[in-house]
């Protein structure tokens, strides 16, 4: 046995000492020490895999090539453990540096002490280096937290005076809710609030520096989302399990919920679908593609071997962002359901906030000079003496549109009179069975159906004995096109009175419509913003139409005063019963906006995702000018070049082309 001398004992402690601990990455850091407090895993130790994206963000901070962090993502979904708390107890205890913490106002500094971070280090082996006494220690105000490992943590606000953030020096840098403290107070005579706290890590060089920015998305303006723009960019993409290819699925990828008839079936029907390949993800196909996940750069690719190509971006900022499809916490039934109920919400423009930066992540968008402003309540209050289901006495001309997809199809009814005024007598949905079906055959028997079984009943109509069947009716072929055509070749008695139709515009899924001079041999008849193309390939006529100029003319029809001529009005009943018409009327406005070089253009955007019965709306109201109504002139849209006279036409069997001709 061999006995040490009390000096050697002593010598061989004051080496292990001196000796340089370990720095462990940030994530192996977060694995091992930290315990949650709360939520579905309280008490058990932080897990990346729990939630993938978290991994690729601790690994990210290990990056030398970065010293700055601005994180985003949904609420809800450990932002703040990951980028606030984690940053803040890795430095205090692991490095053994002192930290500052950003805040918006020092009211907040309790809550972040005792909600957020004190839970966290009571429950990790760091608990004993907590302070006995002084700030910290037994609630209170808290503005500098001294720890008895000699490293603090000391809160700084952006509401404070300038001399709070003076005389105090660091390393390290991490704020909270960032967007509430970029613009400086009104007495403040320096700097915005972040810079002025980023002058408290001068005395370090730019390698030595570390900042980490957090904060739920708000606006485009906002210095989060600018934090982000401005650094990487960086977006985590995932291998579709299908056609393998990387992707980084959006909100415009979350679909089935739109068209359900209830919340139950929303939740049923929600499902992600690979941008690329468009096949449907299954909640299995979720998990694995986010296992699989790998971080790209602005600018950058992921190549079929999953390798990351391209040359990083020229910043030192890291901006890393995660969304709804990211997140494990959530399911795609709650997410479906969220969506679904936000949609039809009697505060549509706050819960767009919500679903914007609570569930994807992206700035909000505030709405812009409308051109033809319309509320949703508004047009639920334009009534008519007229029941539903019947024609007025007066009116000449019925028209019907008709909007196509996968689970329902909106139809809408107009009659009008000679002058241009107008009511609509009918709305309603009907059932395509694609749960039984392919698509193109359920859409295919869903418009057989709906052919004999309402539209051959017809609509009663004063004065006349027998029902009234329609003048022109036009269909959205836009979706699942095929099947349409499938059907306008089945129409034996009047094939003119039904027809397909294409919309053409400025939504992001448009092409822009192209105004033809003139009659050609395919271009047989040039109308008020739209034009008939013979398709030899389906041997039919198709409806071309300025989506745009036509939504423009039926909302202004919309705002005329009720007794106006032009004006159109709704069947009878409480304002409340068409609610969810008057949101779809609503859902696409078009805006006025300054484009340097440009000056002021119109553009249509989107105001709410279910616009089905405006689709259906306008398609009726080119029904009608196609059938023969003259539309006033102070409704049209300016035209600019003149056309040749339309020739009266026929179809290839030398059958009057249109109903009226």
């Amino acid at each position: 046995m061999i006995v040490q001398s009390p000096v050697r004992e002593e010598l061989t402690w004051c080496l292990r000492q001196a000796r340089a601990p370990r720095i462990r990455p940030m994530r192996q850091f977060a694995e091992e020490e930290i315990i949650l407090p709360s939520g579905r895993f309280k008490g058990l130790r932080f897990r990346a895999d729990r939630q993938p994206f978290s991994g690729l963000l601790l690994d990210a901070y290990d990056d030398p090539r970065y010293n700055r962090f601005a994180v985003t993502g949904p609420t809800q979904t450990g932002k703040t453990i990951l980028a606030f708390v984690t940053p803040i107890v890795y430095h205090l205890f692991e490095t053994r540096e002192t930290v500052v913490c950003g805040i918006p106002d020092m009211d907040m500094s309790r809550d972040k002490w005792e909600l957020d971070l004190l839970p966290i280090i009571e429950r990790t082996r760091y608990r004993d280096l907590l302070p006995r006494r002084g700030s910290g220690s037994r609630g209170g105000k808290v503005t500098m937290i001294q720890f008895r490992n000699g490293a603090a943590l000391r809160f700084m606000s952006s509401a404070g005076r300038d001399k709070s953030r003076a005389g105090f020096t660091s390393r390290i840098l991490v704020c909270t809710e960032v967007d509430g403290m970029a613009v400086a107070q009104k007495t403040s005579q320096e700097a915005d609030p972040i810079k002025q706290l980023l002058g408290r890590l001068r005395a370090w060089t730019d390698e030595e520096k570390r900042i980490y920015l957090e904060c739920t998305v708000t606006v485009a303006e906002g210095r989060i989302w600018r934090e982000y723009q401005e650094g990487t960019q960086s977006r985590i993409v995932l291998r579709c399990p299908h056609c393998s290819g990387w992707v980084t699925p959006e909100r415009g990828h979350f679909l089935g919920w739109a068209d359900a008839a209830d919340e139950m079936q929303a939740r049923d029907q929600a499902h992600y679908v690979c941008p690329s390949c468009k096949h449907p993800w299954t909640p299995a196909d979720r998990r694995q593609a986010n296992q699989e996940a790998v971080l790209a750069h602005r600018g950058q690719e992921v190549g079929p071997d999953g390798q990351v190509r391209g040359a990083l971006p020229p910043t030192r900022t890291l901006g890393f962002r995660w969304s709804a499809v990211n997140n494990f916490l959530v399911s795609e039934r709650e997410t479906g359901y969220d969506c679904w109920k936000a949609g039809r919400a009697d505060d549509e423009e706050n819960a767009e906030k919500e679903q914007c930066q609570f569930v994807w992540c992206v700035p909000y968008l505030p709405p812009k000079l409308a051109i033809t402003p319309l509320d949703a309540w508004g047009i639920a209050a334009r009534l008519s003496k007229t029941p539903r289901g019947y024609v007025p006495e007066q009116a000449v001309y019925l028209t019907l549109g008709i909007d196509l997809g996968k689970w329902l199809a909106h139809w809408l009814a107009i009659a009008w009179r000679l002058d241009g005024t107008s009511t609509i007598i009918e709305y309603d949905r009907f059932d395509v069975p694609s749960s039984s079906f392919p698509v193109g055959d359920a859409i295919l028997a869903a418009l057989r159906q709906f052919r004999d079984t309402r539209v051959s009943a017809g609509w009663t109509q004063a004065g006349q004995e027998k029902p009234r069947q329609p003048d022109q009716i036009l269909i959205d072929a836009g979706y699942e096109g095929d099947a349409v055509y499938t059907f306008l070749r089945e129409q034996d008695t009047d094939p003119a009175v039904w027809m397909a139709s294409l919309g053409f515009g400025t939504l992001p899924q448009q092409r822009r419509y192209a105004r033809p001079k003139g009659t050609t041999l395919q271009i047989r008849m040039v109308g008020l913003e739209y034009h008939v193309v013979w398709v030899p390939a389906q041997g039919l006529h198709v409806v071309q139409v300025n989506a745009d100029a036509w939504k423009g003319i039926l909302q202004q029809r919309l705002t005329l005063p009720v007794d106006a001529p032009g004006a159109m009005l709704l069947h009878q009943a409480m304002p409340r019963e068409h609610l969810g018409l008057g949101k779809h009327l609503s859902a696409e406005q078009g805006v006025e906006e300054w484009v340097e070089g440009k000056g002021v253009i119109i553009r249509w955007e989107v105001v709410r995702r279910m616009n089905h019965w405006l689709d259906s709306a306008y398609g009726a109201c080119v029904a009608a000018h196609l059938a023969g109504l003259e539309f006033l002139p102070d409704t049209r849209p300016p035209i600019v070049d003149e056309v040749d006279p339309a020739p009266v036409l026929t179809g290839p069997d030398g059958r009057p082309f249109l109903a009226t001709s």
